[in-house]
């Protein structure tokens, strides 16, 4: 079963915990599990015997890079079990073949939309990572504006007198300007180009 063909690849496989590894080991079985090690590491390599199936007989050749066919319905066929359960049995045995080939096509697809997520999460980090590379500068455009705010403070505070006689100066040239406004002596235009 499912169990004894886990054991089965877990024993072989190197670096197991009192197991030793030889090069040259051999694991007859037919469990898919088997089969498929050499698609995940080439240290593994499959190989069948051949079989005469009209002879029910074991050529004694070695098939390098085959898993080999099983030939238990040819073996039963021509011994005689009966034609309807062997027919049966092909059929279920074929549906196996589909069950598998449709498997694959899911763990392929299942790929492709890890693939995909993967993207999507490398394109979603790039944004996070401009996002966060946006507010650093903008951060440090604040920090410098509030350095400058502070100096102004302290220069505001350091000479509150010199402001004062500003603004005082500031605030009669205008009431200058728009009391010469309203009695005609100068045009609007000038007073507005005075204070521009």
């Amino acid at each position: 079963g499912c169990a004894g063909a886990s054991n089965a690849c877990n024993l072989i496989k190197p670096n197991q915990v009192n197991v030793p590894f030889s090069p040259h080991l051999f694991v007859p079985g037919h469990p898919p599990e088997l089969k498929s090690m050499p698609e995940d590491d080439d240290r593994y390599a499959n190989v069948c015997m051949g079989f005469d199936v009209n002879t029910l007989s074991p050529t004694y050749t070695l098939n390098w890079g085959s898993a080999g066919d099983s030939n238990a319905l040819d073996i039963a066929t021509a011994l005689g079990f009966d034609r309807a359960v062997i027919a049966s049995a092909r059929e279920i045995a074929a549906a196996n073949i589909l069950t598998e080939t449709d498997r694959v096509k899911h763990l392929q697809a299942v790929a492709e939309s890890l693939a995909s997520q993967l993207d999507d999460a490398k394109d979603e980090l790039g944004v996070r990572r401009q996002i966060n590379e946006d507010r650093r500068k903008l951060a440090e455009e604040i920090r410098v504006v509030m350095g400058q705010l502070d100096q102004l403070k302290r220069a505001l505070k350091a000479s509150p007198a010199s402001i004062i006689a500003e603004r005082d100066a500031l605030r009669s040239a205008v009431l200058t300007g728009v009391n010469k406004f309203l009695v005609g002596e100068v045009d609007k235009d000038v007073v507005k180009a005075e204070f521009e």
